[in-house]
């Protein structure tokens, strides 16, 4: 029996395995920011100061395993904490004691995106002066927020699979 199978059809598989509103896109975009982070790593580990020529390398290089363009790479399926930590000197993967099911260098990347948000998040908070905070200003309607990410070039929106019996 030949079946059909879409990208839906994967979509809904994982939210219902997983109970959360999880895509495939959410597995690219985490192996994405993984093998970025990596490739950084490996030229912060050589020592020298962050240059946009070893971004364009770690995002050619995540490109490539996941069949993008680098453009749409840099864009779609990598954390922008990780390319701004290395371009302002600040990025570093440090050993994770905690095993929530991933690979150590997965962890070292989830620890150090956390502690990033973390950081990013008290820089924001307002000095405490006894007054309500303002809201932050909503997002431009042309600012991409809620765009859905372009298709990607290695996963056809569907594809067709027999069912062993």
């Amino acid at each position: 029996t030949v079946r059909s199978v879409g990208s839906a059809d994967v979509n809904a598989y994982l939210q219902a395995v997983t109970g959360q509103a999880i895509t495939a896109k959410d597995f690219r975009t985490w192996f994405g920011t993984v093998e970025a982070a990596l490739a950084l790593d490996e030229f912060v580990a050589s020592g020298g100061r962050p240059k946009k020529k070893h971004v364009r390398l770690a995002i050619k290089r995540a490109a490539e395993r996941l069949g993008n363009t680098a453009t749409i790479c840099r864009k779609c399926y990598v954390h922008p904490e990780i390319v701004t930590a290395y371009e302002s000197g600040e990025f570093m993967l440090r050993r994770s004691q905690q095993s929530n099911g991933l690979t150590s260098d997965e962890e070292r990347v989830l620890s150090f995106l956390k502690q990033r948000l973390r950081n990013s998040a008290q820089r924001r908070r307002p000095p405490s002066s006894g007054r309500a905070a303002s809201p932050p200003p909503s997002p431009s309607r042309n600012s991409g927020a809620g765009r859905p990410a372009p298709p990607s070039r290695s996963m056809p929106s569907s594809v067709t699979v027999r069912e062993q019996r």
